[in-house]
């Protein structure tokens, strides 16, 4: 939503903000060089069984032997059994400095997204659904390859 607005001199600009005030939704991903490896949705806070799940049933299908998965502190990324999954395909793992999101070229992608959302201000998870599903489509393999070369 714009935080400013222009209006007839001597008078007050009015405008109403849509919000989402319903569930709260958690994304997890994950990106390559050349677009979006995978992505999912959560309807309650990451946790690291959440995360595990993932890592095993959506990240390791589409992993390949020498891929490195970088990750940053949060304590879910941490859980044992990670780093023995992702090495299990002849992948590994490393881990950000604390506190340096900036590093991260995933960081890139939710901002666009969380931007693509304020957009349209969904108010129902399956509105955010369909909202990622096309932004995955209208992705451009470009940015992505920017994001790591920054």
């Amino acid at each position: 939503m714009r935080t400013r607005g222009r209006s007839q001199r001597e008078q007050r600009v009015y405008d109403s903000k849509l919000s989402y005030h319903g569930q709260k939704v958690t994304l997890i991903g994950a990106i390559n060089i050349s677009g979006i490896l995978t992505i999912q949705t959560l309807d309650h806070s990451l946790k690291g069984e959440d995360f595990r799940a993932f890592i095993k049933e959506k990240l390791l299908p589409k992993l390949w032997a020498g891929a490195v998965v970088v990750m940053d502190n949060l304590s879910a990324h941490k859980v044992s059994g990670i780093e023995e999954l992702i090495n299990s395909v002849g992948a590994s793992i490393v881990y950000l400095s604390p506190y340096s999101p900036e590093f991260n070229p995933i960081e890139h992608l939710w901002s666009q997204l969380k931007s693509f959302f304020r957009r349209f201000a969904p108010k129902s998870q399956n509105t955010i659904n369909k909202l990622i599903d096309l932004a995955i489509l209208i992705s451009y393999p470009l940015h992505f390859r920017n994001w790591f070369a920054h």
